[in-house]
Parts: structure tokens; sequence; C-alpha cells
């Protein structure tokens, strides 16, 4: 696998894991962008897509949601 393909399958799969995290919490998406000033728009794009995203958004969501970097991401290959 390149590494082209490589970032998108963890872009893929860092989207799933906060779409699992935020439902985990029983928060909407709606909900998650007024906690995190993030454009709703743009949380869809980040947990149903590969898009790429600022490294900003991924700590404020780690922040928001409580999430252990470490944890998250353990089994990212």
């Amino acid at each position: 696998m390149n590494e082209q393909a490589r970032a998108r399958a963890h872009r893929e799969q860092f989207g799933r894991k906060i779409a699992l995290e935020r439902n985990y919490r029983a928060l909407s998406l709606e909900q998650l962008a007024e906690l995190t000033a993030i454009d709703v728009a743009m949380l869809r794009n980040i947990e149903e897509t590969s898009i790429d995203f600022s490294i900003e958004y991924m700590f404020t969501l780690f922040e928001v949601l409580n999430i252990d970097t470490q944890d998250f991401f353990s089994d990212f290959k």
C-alpha cells in the first residue's frame, strides 16, 4: 500500500472511530458542532469520508469527547 492509500485508510478509520465515540456519548452532529465550534458539514465529512482536516480539529474532538489518544490510535497500523 502506498503512502497516499495508507493516509486515506487512516482518515477513514479515524472518521469511523469518531462517529462511534460520538454515538456512544449520545451526541448528534449538531451537538458536537456546538461543543467543538467545528461546522456540522466538516464533522460529517470527517466521519463519513477521507477528507483532510486540521490537526487542531483532531485535538479538539479528543478533548471534547474525552478520548485518550494512545487508546484511540492503538489499532492503527
